[in-house]
Parts: structure tokens; sequence; C-alpha cells
């Protein structure tokens, strides 16, 4: 096999294995387990011979295989593709390089441990997508023929972000650790290497800094209490940290300050009326404050609609926790929603415990609750 058609077919293979579209697949539940599968540990690295792939043609290294720029270069074709069609934000070129290599060792996991998804689960997924952004096929097909690309190709790259996205909510479930911890725990049992050419920073574009904030109270030495919250410290939205504190006007027209919430954990979800899955998770946020209301907040925070709206459907949802408008987004930015409905679990002094974005199920709600309550 000539040396031009070995690394065609390397770049299509890795292509088809990892890819974008994290917004739109974190707002859809995962698919049921079956109890059979084995927890996952994270593989512990694999040395091979580097592969004679040019090193200037190279964005990264996983495990001393490399990761072709070519791989990278056909993601992010895909994602114009399918952003361009949806009217989604396109990641730039480190964000995409970050979450290639992650999505590749959730493969690789997911592959140890005998999970997959169905090609008929996969269509349906698809299907479901463009259904929510009212597009057909046909335009899914001409937005991914402007890009050189076909959607049989297409296809096999989805089948396996919904493998990613499913095995690595279940592992994370399962561990009792968030999704954000499992992949760190995956970043740091291999040896992963960003290529020197301008992408040293897609090495923490996706992963917290400071891999101690990622991991729930549960996982900390259980001999150093949590420091209680002073005037002054810091606010963030990573794991631990005080979440920030905002002012915003409830549907009543009374004030809710979130720092007036502390002594109880708070539920705090970011949700949009015309959001199918924030739909899907109200029931269950409803039902949760009927029976956990007494001693947890639950606080919904509608981002930039109109009160009338917003109104009609706490009504007919029959809503009794307290809505606020965030009118102008600005809250929603402070606290870096990228996809509706994003739920976050505080402790009762304010600090986060857990975020979920995309649609809560009953198992991980409860989870994260008992994070919250401790």
């Amino acid at each position: 096999m000539s040396r031009r058609l070995w690394l065609a077919l390397l770049t299509l293979t890795i292509a088809l294995l990892v890819g974008g579209i994290v917004l739109w697949l974190l707002n859809r539940p995962t698919r049921p387990l079956p109890p059979t599968l084995p927890v996952d540990q994270p593989p512990a690295p694999v040395v091979r011979q580097a592969s004679p792939v040019p090193e200037e043609d190279i964005a990264a290294w996983i495990n001393r295989n490399p990761v072709p720029r070519a791989a990278l270069m056909q993601r992010q074709a895909v994602d114009r593709a399918l952003n361009t069609l949806l009217g989604l934000p396109t990641d730039d070129e480190a964000t995409s390089l970050d979450r290639l290599l992650n999505e590749a060792l959730v493969v690789q996991a997911a592959q140890a441990a005998g999970f997959t998804v169905s090609p008929e689960f996969a269509l349906a997924e698809r299907n479901a997508l463009l259904a929510a952004y009212g597009k057909s096929e046909a335009e899914l097909d001409a937005a991914l023929q402007a890009e050189d690309l076909s959607l049989t190709a297409f296809d096999a790259y989805f089948m396996q972000l919904l493998t990613v996205r499913d095995f690595t909510a279940i592992q994370a479930a399962a561990q009792g650790i968030t999704s954000e911890a499992y992949i760190l725990g995956l970043r740091e049992a291999n040896d992963v290497q960003i290529a020197a050419r301008g992408m040293a920073a897609a090495s923490t574009a996706t992963i917290p800094p400071e891999p101690p904030a990622t991991l729930p109270p549960t996982l900390a030495p259980t001999a150093t209490p949590t420091p209680l919250p002073t005037p002054d410290e810091p606010r963030g939205v990573a794991n631990g940290q005080r979440a920030p504190d905002f002012t915003l006007t409830t549907l009543e027209g009374n004030s809710l300050t979130l720092d007036a919430l502390l002594g109880q954990p708070v539920v705090l979800s970011f949700w949009v009326t015309w959001c199918g899955h924030c739909r899907a998770q109200t029931p269950l946020l409803v039902d949760a404050h009927t029976r956990y209301g007494a001693d947890v907040h639950f606080v919904g925070v509608n981002v930039r609609e109109a009160q009338d709206a917003v109104q009609s459907y706490m009504t007919g949802q029959g809503i009794a926790y307290p809505i606020v408008l965030d009118a102008d987004g600005a809250i929603a930015q402070l606290y870096q929603i990228s996809g509706f409905p994003t739920t976050y679990f505080l402790n009762a002094e304010g600090r986060i415990v857990a975020r979920q974005i995309g649609q809560l199920n009953p198992q991980i709600f409860d989870q994260y609750l008992d994070l919250a309550q401790q």
C-alpha cells in the first residue's frame, strides 16, 4: 500500500471516530445501560512505535500515536457544515482539537468495555436533531456536500459521538463523579501531547485547570473540612467554588438574591420555553420540588424571554418554585451557559458540587442532590 493511501485511510478512520456537535448532544438524555456493563477504569498508557507521519502534519499524539492535522481539519469541516445549517457557533481550532482528543480517549475506553450504539439508534437521534431545528435530511446532505463530505461519513461520525456522550455519562454516574472528572481521569492516565505548532492552548481548553476542583466532596479527604465562605472569596463556576451571586426579579415582581438562599442546598436551572429538553425536564423538577422543597431551594432562571410567555408556561406546567428572568442573558453568560437546560447544584454554603448540561434523568438528579445535601 502506498504511503499516500495509508495516510488517507488513517486520516479517514480518525476523522470518523471523533467529532463535534457537543452543544446539541449534551441536551439529549443518555440511553439505558445494560446492568452487566462493567464500570470503566482509565486505561493504562500503551506505548507504540510512532507512525511515520511527517511531524509538520501532526496535531497531537495519544500514547505516541499521531493524530494528523487532517483529522482535525475533517472534524472542523463537519462542525462547520452542521453548525452553519443549525445556526450554532463553531469552536475555534484549539477547542476543536481538545475535544477531538477527549472523544478519542472515550471511544478507546468504550471499545474496551464493548459499549457502542446501534445504527438504528444513531439514525433516530440524527432525525431528532434535524426535527428539533426544522431541517431535513436533504438540507443536511447539501450542507455536507458544501464541505466535500458525504452523508454516510457523517452518520458514522455521529454514531461515534453518541457513543462518547452515553458512555461518558454512564461511567461518571457509576463512579459517582462528574463527566468532567471522568474525562480528566482519562487524560491523566494516558500520554496526551499537543504539537507545538500554535496548539498548546488546546491542552486545557475543556478540562478544568485544577483537577481537584472537578471532584465531588465525597472524593476529597474527609479530615479537611470545607472552608467557610468569606466575603472576599473569589467566585466561579467550577466544582468547589462559590457560585456567583446575582439578584433577579421573579415573575411576581419580587427580587431574589442567590446569597440570601444560603443555609440550604440550591438547584439552579437555566432554561427557555422553546427548548424541548427543558420541557421534558420540567416534570422532574416539579416533582423534586414537591418532595424536597422544604429542605432545598429550587430556582429556575429563564433566559431572554418575554414575561408573558414564561408566565403562561409556568402556569401550564404547575411550577411552584420561583422563576426569575434573566432578560439580557447577563447571568447566563456569568454562569457560562452554552446549552439548555443547564442545572447547577449548590450546597448550603453556596458552593457548586455538580453541573449538568442537558436534560437530567431521575438517577443523576438524585446523585447530584445527595452531593449538595452532604
